[in-house]
């Protein structure tokens, strides 16, 4: 009965130091090996669902799968997703390789010399991957199924100068060498983006810009030169339809706050039109629709009901009623 109860005490012990041995302690060299899934999202059916699994240290990476959990793309280094309501197109920035950008910050590398992000654009239904390329923002309509808008920067490239030195390198020969060439300038464009046809519109000087929710609308300021000669400084409206621009308020300023009504057929905005130098800025609403060749003043600090030296703020919202 001891030699029993012996033997029992001994598989016992030998499988409790069996299992300690295939479970070893958690400690703090473990945390780095443990991953989380973020950013889990649906698409409008509930058909397609996508997250973004994410180590501790390191690159993510993002996936798409259907309701049967079959993986339909996965986007390394993948984030912030998103998938246009007809649930045609899956749309992701891609950040630069975890490493890079550390190396970079170590370094100490100036913002526009940091590893930039990029863009991808994937087709549900064709299974085609687009890259853009790097980007430094990008936008879309709340009821996004055609259109996206992105900034990035581009070379502009430079004139090469064709003039020739002479060097004299003795008595009897001279060698001709070219001068060099003037680095290439960058300047950021707005790519407006057709996620059906491919099709880009280029807008130069475009600084902040906006969709309205339907999709019908893109709403971009413009910037020239501190000493504008041209005229180019304003606001500008791009029918999306009609592929046509047009000009909504002209001066440069600081055009903020835009809202459309929920048909998309009027907006209104603040802008503040006063020298860069003015101690007190001058913020004014603006109301414009489409039947009006330019936007006018609805409210500013002589409107009849604002006090005495009072001024409109620059940080107020601004809505239509529902009515």
């Amino acid at each position: 009965m001891k030699n029993k109860a012996l033997y029992t005490a001994l598989l016992v012990g030998f499988s409790l130091q069996g299992n300690a041995q295939q479970k070893p302690p958690i400690d703090h060299t473990v945390f780095d090996s443990w991953k989380n899934i973020s950013a889990q999202n649906f698409s409008m059916s509930g058909k397609f669902i996508y997250y973004t699994i994410s180590p501790q240290e390191g690159d993510a990476v993002t996936e798409l799968k259907d309701q049967q959990n079959n993986l339909i793309f996965r986007l390394e280094r993948g984030t912030s997703s998103k998938i246009t309501e007809n649930e045609k197109f899956f749309i992701s920035n891609i950040k630069p390789f975890f490493k890079e950008t550390r190396e970079a910050k170590i370094k100490k590398k100036k913002l526009d010399e940091m590893p930039k992000d990029s863009l991808s654009v994937f087709n549900i239904s064709t299974k085609e991957a687009i890259n853009v390329g790097a980007i430094k923002n990008w936008k879309s309509p709340r009821l996004v199924t055609t259109f996206i808008a992105y900034q990035q920067e581009i070379e502009i490239p430079t004139k090469q100068d064709t003039t020739k030195k002479v060097v004299i390198s003795d008595s009897t020969t001279t060698k001709s060498v070219a001068s060099k060439k003037a680095p290439a300038k960058k300047e950021t464009v707005l790519v407006l983006y057709n996620l059906q046809s491919k099709d880009t519109v280029q807008i130069w000087k475009a600084d902040s810009y906006y969709f309205d929710d339907n999709e019908k609308y893109l709403v971009y300021t413009k910037k020239g030169a501190d000493k504008d000669t041209t005229g180019v400084s304003g606001l500008y409206i791009y029918d999306l339809g009609k592929k046509s621009e047009k000009k909504i308020s002209n001066g440069k300023g600081n055009y903020k706050n835009i809202s459309f009504d929920d048909l998309s057929q009027r907006l209104v905005f603040l802008a503040d039109k006063s020298p860069d130098k003015a101690q007190i800025k001058d913020f004014k609403v603006y109301h414009y629709n489409w039947q009006t060749d330019t936007a006018t003043v609805l409210l500013d600090k002589q409107s009849a009901g604002v006090p005495t030296n009072w001024y409109v703020s620059g940080d107020g919202n601004l809505n239509f009623s529902a009515d």
